[in-house]
């Protein structure tokens, strides 16, 4: 499964957003389960789906009011779990700036525009290969924003990692 995401080189992913992998990320998500993010980084790993090397691995990140309200930000469980099992620095460069509404109650299109201004980059990544990592992949925005600003600051190559796809969501991309 690679959609394509625009400022992505290619995305990966483990399984299609159903079934166990649906409640397994919901219950990361929502009913306080961060062990779940070590079992999914550990499938990752075990199927090789990872085909390249990276100089560093990030994830989607969470605003701050959302961070305090969940106690931990499920993207950067699996980030950090990624990067430990590749072993490959982890580090945090991109920031939530503003406490936007939750993209799964939003379109297509107002996705996108909920992001405008949102994410900003907290650190030099010029020159490197990187890889953000975010739970589950719907129209690709919120990947497409961040990448967007790696991009823009001269990261060498940008690839994705995500644990689920909605393909109802994310057909024709």
């Amino acid at each position: 499964m690679q959609p394509k995401i625009e400022f992505v080189n290619r995305v990966f992913a483990l399984a299609p957003y159903r079934g166990e992998v649906r409640k397994k990320l919901h219950a990361l998500k929502y009913w306080d389960r961060p062990a779940f993010a070590r079992s999914f980084a550990q499938a990752v790993c075990d199927l090789a789906i990872l085909t390249e090397r990276y100089d560093l691995v990030t994830a989607i990140p969470m605003h701050r009011r959302r961070f305090i309200q969940r106690g931990y930000n499920q993207a950067e469980l699996l980030a950090r779990e990624i990067a430990a099992r590749q072993r490959t620095p982890f580090r945090q460069v991109l920031k939530r700036v503003q406490d936007t509404r939750p993209q799964h109650l939003l379109g297509r299109m107002a996705r996108q525009e909920n992001l405008a201004h949102a994410l900003a980059l907290t650190a030099r990544v010029e020159g490197l290969r990187v890889l953000l990592v975010d739970d589950i992949l719907t129209t690709g925005s919120t990947l497409s924003a961040a990448a967007s600003l790696l991009v823009t600051s001269k990261v060498k190559h940008v690839d994705a990692l995500v644990v689920a796809v909605s393909l109802a969501d994310s057909a024709g991309q």
